[in-house]
């Protein structure tokens, strides 16, 4: 006869464990929201303080903040796990501590001798205007080596460059990236050739060739994309966008913005070859942070400001 064995244990239901939920990733649509909650505040603090450059800057942290806070509550529903494990935070320790933060001030001493050497860097750059006196300069500067490579890299090494590389392994999101970056590489092409700025011709190549390589020319032809190359065009990417949002500090000039770059795929490298994003953040806040120093020694703790 069918039934239960005589002997078999009843086991009532409501002790049964809830099924475990697999972890999701976010998506480049959560990282659209998030940008927007960045964006949105920093507008408004920009319409109601006019202007003034020292406001901006605190105006700027509290964005951040608004922003990676909104991060922090997607990510950890998504995921289900803590807002930094997810974004692979993981603490380099005190070992790679000095060779990280050293790493950080060669790279910028590399990148301002070669970019003042060899790369047109156009006179009276916007971001000058933080440097207009002392008490701003300090202000902006301490901004620039605190609070900005700890947020950006979340941001970008975390948050971005997660998203990119989890849409990167489905079809479909890897489809409509591939679009979404040849119709942006044609709009910047176009607004190069309409004089907006050099810059735009920079990143235009770099959006074209990702988006040809993502997006399917013919029906049934596979991307050539393998775990590597998927992983190459992200951190391209991710570099691309941490220079482009510097763009109106620097006139949209292909000069800095290639000195820019130059550091984001560094810094992206880094973040993807020891599955930290603390590294990278401890290279970035060195490289800032040597600038700092550079300026401060140049202008005699900028009481020599032109």
């Amino acid at each position: 006869m069918g039934g239960r064995v005589a002997d078999e244990p009843l086991e009532p239901q409501f002790l049964k464990p809830a099924p475990v939920r697999e972890p999701r990733m976010w998506n480049l649509g959560d990282v659209l929201l998030i940008t927007m909650m960045f964006l949105i505040p920093a507008f408004v603090f920009g319409m109601f303080l006019g202007g003034h450059p020292l406001a901006l800057v605190g105006a700027q942290g509290v964005s951040y903040a608004i922003s990676l806070l909104c991060a922090r509550v997607i990510i950890s529903l998504k995921t289900g796990t803590g807002f930094f494990k997810s974004l692979d935070w993981n603490y380099p320790g005190p070992v790679r501590l000095p060779q990280l933060l050293l790493l950080g001030l060669v790279l910028s001493v590399v990148v301002s001798f070669f970019s003042s050497a060899l790369l047109p860097i156009p006179k009276n750059l916007p971001v000058e205007k933080l440097l207009q006196t002392r008490v701003l300069a300090i202000a902006s500067m301490s901004f620039a080596t605190v609070v900005a490579p700890f947020a950006e890299e979340l941001y970008f090494r975390g948050i971005l460059y997660g998203a990119l590389r989890s849409s990167l392994e489905e079809e479909r999101p890897r489809n409509a990236l591939g679009a979404l970056l040849l119709l942006s590489g044609f709009v910047f092409f176009y607004l190069a050739w309409r004089g907006r700025g050099s810059g735009y011709a920079l990143f235009a190549p770099i959006l074209l060739a990702t988006g040809s390589l993502l997006f399917p020319l013919r029906r049934g032809r596979a991307p050539l994309l393998d775990g590597e190359r998927q992983t190459m065009i992200a951190v391209v990417l991710t570099a691309s966008a941490f220079a482009f949002v510097h763009g109106a500090q620097l006139a949209h000039s292909w000069g800095p913005l290639l000195a820019i770059l130059v550091v984001g795929l560094v810094l992206t490298i880094i973040r993807v070859r020891m599955n930290s994003v603390a590294a990278g953040w401890l290279v970035h806040t060195a490289y800032n942070g040597t600038l700092f120093l550079i300026s401060w020694s140049s202008t005699s703790g900028f009481r020599k400001l032109t």
